[in-house]
């Protein structure tokens, strides 16, 4: 068994090590998703077991129900580079992983994918005095897509000025809120971001 548990320690140093030389993560935090993936592959398998999840019928759905556990272990949406690296797929292969797991577990992972969107995103305010307005450049799809999700949500997509190559929502700073309310409230109370 102190064979085994030296391999095993071996092999979870090396794949944080490779985490990091490729993503520029810290060790420590390569370490912790290392561990964290290898949680989720006992917790999927369980699940398989136990029929309490579906069994993938593809290799992609397979990665987006690891993936999945993986973001519950740490409580984040991996992002597509890390999940480039943690299963050595490419570019393309990481962005389907990533969409199968939205269209599967989306419900699930939503405050994730919220707490995703909040941290990469920057903001500018815009517009005039008289209609000033925010502008959100979000830095991956994900979380664009999310704060489109969450526009939709509260019924304000359509207030809203999208732009899909720069990844960016342009809103008035104040918004009718609920829509024909006459009420006005700020967007940035609405959406959790300043």
């Amino acid at each position: 068994m102190q064979v085994a548990d030296t391999v095993w320690d071996q092999q979870e140093t090396d794949g944080a090590k490779r985490l990091q030389q490729l993503t520029g993560a810290l060790l420590p935090s390569s370490i912790g998703l290392v561990e964290r993936a290898a949680e989720a592959s006992v917790d999927q398998l369980l699940a398989n077991l136990s029929g309490s999840a579906p069994v993938p019928t593809t290799l992609t759905n397979h990665l987006a129900q690891h993936l999945f556990f993986t973001c519950t272990k740490v409580n984040r949406t991996l992002n597509p580079q890390e999940i480039q690296v943690l299963y050595r797929v490419t570019p393309a292969q990481a962005r389907a992983i990533l969409t199968a797991m939205n269209a599967c577990y989306a419900q699930s992972l939503h405050s994730q994918r919220v707490a995703r969107m909040k941290a990469n995103h920057k903001h500018t305010a815009a517009g005039t005095n008289a209609k000033p307005t925010w502008v959100y450049t979000f830095t991956d799809s994900d979380s664009y897509q999310c704060a489109q999700d969450e526009l939709m949500i509260l019924q304000l997509l359509n207030v809203a000025t999208l732009d899909d190559g720069a990844r960016q929502i342009t809103i008035a700073q104040v918004v009718q809120y609920p829509p024909g309310s006459g009420k006005n409230t700020a967007i940035a109370g609405l959406l959790g971001i300043p």
